[in-house]
This record gives structure tokens, sequence and C-alpha cells, in this order.
């Protein structure tokens, strides 16, 4: 599932801003930009059609990231399970 054996990230490539603020190229975690709130939001989506893979928890990783890879604050209660 998506957000908790699936994370997603994005190759950067060249200059790319994201909420004005340019982000470092390479391999990285989708919705570093974001702010907690706007990553705990998009963690908690899931799609009705598929829960297993969603791009709607997308920014799950960024915010695991954030939380130093505990589950503080993290929404999906069967991670680290």
């Amino acid at each position: 599932m998506t957000g908790v054996d699936i994370y997603v990230m994005s190759l950067i490539t060249g200059d790319f801003f994201y909420s004005d603020e340019k982000q470092p190229i390479g391999l990285n975690a989708v919705g570093i930009g974001l702010d907690k709130e706007e990553k705990i939001k998009n963690c908690v989506k899931a799609s009705a059609i598929n829960p297993f893979y969603s791009t709607a928890r997308a920014t799950c990783l960024a915010l695991l990231i954030e939380n130093g890879f505990t589950d503080k604050d993290y929404p999906i209660k069967t991670w680290g399970k």
C-alpha cells in the first residue's frame, strides 16, 4: 500500500520551483516543499478505486523524513507494524 510499503519519489534534473522555493536536483521525496499540514492532508487521502496504489498518498515519505522516520503525527496507523 502506498504510504506503508510503497513511497513516491521524484527525479529533478533541472530548475524546479515549488511554492516559490527551488528544489534540490536529484532524487527527492514528493512534497518536500509543502508545510507539515499539507503533507499530512495529502498522506491521509487514499484512492477509493485502488487503496493499495494511489498517488494521493504521494507525500507520505516527505512526512516520514520530516518526523525522523518515526510514527509521530503519521496518519497511517499500520506503518511500522
